[in-house]
């Protein structure tokens, strides 16, 4: 089983120890980055996360996650607002597959698969 790699960003000690504690599965894999730096988003893109995870004072999506969107489109980004009851995920839109050539086949599966795709 390939494990699902998570980056924490700008996290306190005691909501990083959270989420941390949270995310302790074998399929999960957490790396700690400090704080931002000026070449953060590039570490971040260089480690291949799944999902990165922000503490942010804002509801809205960090322009340091759009750095990372710039450099790891497929990451997900999940921020952490203020006293950290709710959350955000974000997903760079729109994603495109390659479905190679078209048969009758291919095409009813990407329409299946299109309709059961998490949004």
């Amino acid at each position: 089983m390939e494990s699902i790699h998570v980056v924490l960003v700008d996290l306190n000690a005691m909501l990083s120890q959270i989420v941390k504690a949270i995310l302790a599965e074998p399929d999960v894999r957490v790396t700690t980055e400090s704080g931002h730096h000026p070449d953060i988003a590039m570490r971040i893109a260089n480690s291949e996360p799944d999902v990165v995870i922000f503490a942010t004072d804002e509801d809205t999506l960090p322009s340091i996650g759009r750095a990372v969107f710039d450099r790891w489109p497929r990451a997900k980004v999940l921020t952490i607002p203020g006293d950290a009851r709710e959350a955000f995920l974000f997903e760079l839109r729109p994603f495109r597959v390659a479905l190679g050539q078209l048969s009758p086949e291919a095409l009813l599966k990407a329409v299946r698969t299109a309709r059961t795709a998490p949004v």
